[in-house]
C-alpha cells in the first residue's frame, strides 16, 4: 500500500535521499517557484513522474490544504530495528546517541523531535508502538524531511528495550522538571540515550526508575513545562555541543 507525503522540504528529501516514489502531484500555479524548480530537476535526474493537477485533488490525497501545491506517492517508511541505530552510530564511528519517547501522541511533535534529532547528530528515535504518534503523513511532514535521515525504531516495551540499552553500555538520561541535575551537568561523550516524555505527564514513573540520572531544564516563567520538541531540542544540542567541543 501506498503512502502519501506532502510539503516542499519532505519531497525534496525524499528525491535526494533516493527514497522509491511512485508519482508526484504539482499544482501549476506553482511551477517557477525555486523550491518546485528543484524539484522539478530532481525529478528528471532520477526519471521520477510527476503529473500538474488541480489544487482540489491535492487537497483531497493529502487531506489537507497545507500541501504547498506538491504531494507525493511513495513508498511507506520502514521502521528501523534498534540495531540499526548501532549501525548508524558505527558507520559515523561515534558513540551511540539515541532519544527514546516516552508518550509523545502529538504527530507534530514527532515530526519536529526528528527534524532537531537530525541537526543535532542523533542516531536514531525510539518509539513504542501503543500509546504514542506513529509516523503519519503529519509527523513526516512536520519532519521538513528529516526522517529520509534519522532512523526510528518502534518497540513493544520501552522497559525491556531500555534494559538491553543497558547491557550495551548505553546510560539513561530522563529528562525531568524533577530532576536533581541541571541539563548542561552531565557529561554526554559517553554513550547517551535521552529520555523525552509527554508534556502534561512528563516520563512515565516506571521509565523514570530505569534512568541512570534525571535532568531538568531551568525555567524562570509561569508556565511549568516547555513543549516536548522544545525541551527535546535544548538537551540535544547540549549533547552535540559537548561533542564537538569536548567540554561539559
Amino acid at each position: 500500500m501506498k503512502s502519501i507525503i506532502f510539503g516542499r522540504n519532505p519531497i525534496v528529501e525524499a528525491l535526494r535521499a533516493g527514497r522509491m516514489i511512485e508519482e508526484i502531484f504539482l499544482f501549476r500555479s506553482i511551477e517557477k517557484d525555486s523550491r518546485v524548480s528543484e524539484i522539478l530537476d530532481l525529478c528528471r535526474k532520477s526519471k521520477t513522474r510527476y503529473t500538474f493537477t488541480e489544487r482540489k485533488s491535492l487537497d483531497r490525497m493529502a487531506g489537507t490544504d497545507k500541501h504547498q501545491g506538491v504531494v507525493a506517492s511513495v513508498e511507506p517508511i520502514t521502521y528501523a530495528s534498534v540495531n540499526d541505530l548501532f549501525l548508524s552510530a558505527s558507520q559515523r564511528k561515534e558513540k551511540p546517541f539515541f532519544v527514546m519517547l516516552d508518550r509523545i501522541e502529538d504527530p507534530y511533535n514527532l515530526g519536529s523531535i526528528i527534524r532537531n534529532a537530525d541537526a543535532a547528530g542523533c542516531h536514531g528515535l525510539i518509539i513504542p508502538r501503543r500509546h504514542a504518534s506513529p509516523l503519519t503523513e503529519t509527523a513526516v511532514k512536520a519532519s521538513s524531511g528529516a526522517i529520509e535521515y534519522v532512523p526510528v525504531c518502534q518497540v513493544n516495551n520501552l522497559i525491556h528495550t531500555l534494559e538491553e540499552l543497558k547491557k550495551q553500555g548505553l546510560w539513561i538520561f530522563g529528562l525531568d522538571s524533577g530532576g536533581q541535575k541541571i541539563f548542561t551537568g552531565p557529561d554526554y561523550s559517553i554513550p547517551v540515550c535521552l529520555v523525552i516524555g509527554s508534556e502534561g505527564e512528563g516520563i512515565s514513573p516506571v521509565i523514570r526508575k530505569k534512568c541512570d540520572h534525571l535532568v531538568r531544564i531551568p525555567m524562570k516563567g509561569r508556565l511549568s513545562s516547555l513543549n516536548a520538541a522544545v525541551a527535546a531540542g535544548i538537551v540535544m544540542f547540549e549533547v552535540l555541543r559537548q561533542r564537538q567541543t569536548g567540554s561539559a
